[in-house]
C-alpha cells in the first residue's frame, strides 16, 4: 500500500495528503480492488484522525466491504456508522446498503422492516429513486421466498410512489407536458 510505495521511493518521499488518499481509494475502487481500497481508507483515517471527511470515508468503506462481499465486516461497520453518525448526509446510503445486505443474507424480518422503511420515505435523505429501488427489491424478495401476497402489496405501494411522481410532474406544469416529464405523465 502507501507504506510500500514510500519505502520504494526512499526517505525523501513526502507523506500522502488527504487528496492523495482520496485519489488512490477512488482508483482502487474503480478497478474493483475493494480490499486494498478499504486498507487505504483505514490508513487514511489513522493518518488523519480529525479529517473533515471521516463520515464520507467511513460510509464509502461500508460500500466497498459490501462490494467485496465481506458481509460481517460491512454489517459491523454499517451499524457502527449509523450509531455514530445518525444525522449524516451519508446515513441513508449506509442504511440502504444494510437493507441490500439483509437481502443477500436472507434475513427476512430485517429485509421487510428496512425495505418498508425506505419505501415509505422514513429514511431521511433517501431519494424517490432509492425508495422505488428498495420497493422493487423488497417485492422481488417476497416473491422469491414464496410470499406473493406481500409482494403484491409492495408492488401496489410502488405504483402509488410512481403515481405520486407523475402527479407532481403534472402539477408542476398544469396542462403542459414537457419532453422531460412526458415519460412520467400518463
Amino acid at each position: 500500500s502507501a507504506r510500500r510505495l514510500s519505502v520504494r521511493l526512499g526517505p525523501a518521499a513526502e507523506p500522502l495528503s488527504e487528496s492523495d488518499y482520496d485519489t488512490i481509494v477512488d482508483r482502487l475502487a474503480g478497478i474493483a480492488a475493494f480490499r486494498r481500497a478499504v486498507d487505504m481508507q483505514i490508513e487514511w483515517l489513522k493518518n488523519f484522525p480529525n479529517t473533515s471527511q471521516r463520515e464520507k470515508v467511513e460510509s464509502s468503506m461500508v460500500q466497498h466491504l459490501y462490494s467485496l462481499r465481506a458481509n460481517d465486516d460491512a454489517r459491523y461497520r454499517a451499524h457502527a456508522f449509523l450509531k455514530q453518525h445518525p444525522d449524516s448526509e451519508d446515513a441513508h446510503d449506509v442504511f440502504i446498503t444494510l437493507f441490500r445486505l439483509d437481502v443477500r443474507e436472507g434475513r427476512t424480518a430485517d429485509v421487510e422492516t428496512r425495505g418498508r422503511a425506505i419505501m415509505n420515505g422514513e429514511v431521511a435523505g433517501a431519494t424517490l429513486s432509492d425508495r422505488q429501488g428498495a420497493a422493487r427489491l423488497l417485492a422481488e424478495y417476497m416473491v422469491s421466498i414464496g410470499q406473493p401476497a406481500k409482494a403484491l402489496g409492495v408492488y401496489n405501494a410502488l405504483y402509488k410512489i410512481s403515481l405520486t411522481r407523475a402527479s407532481r410532474c403534472v402539477q408542476k406544469i398544469p396542462g403542459v407536458r414537457s419532453r422531460s416529464c412526458s415519460r412520467y405523465c400518463v
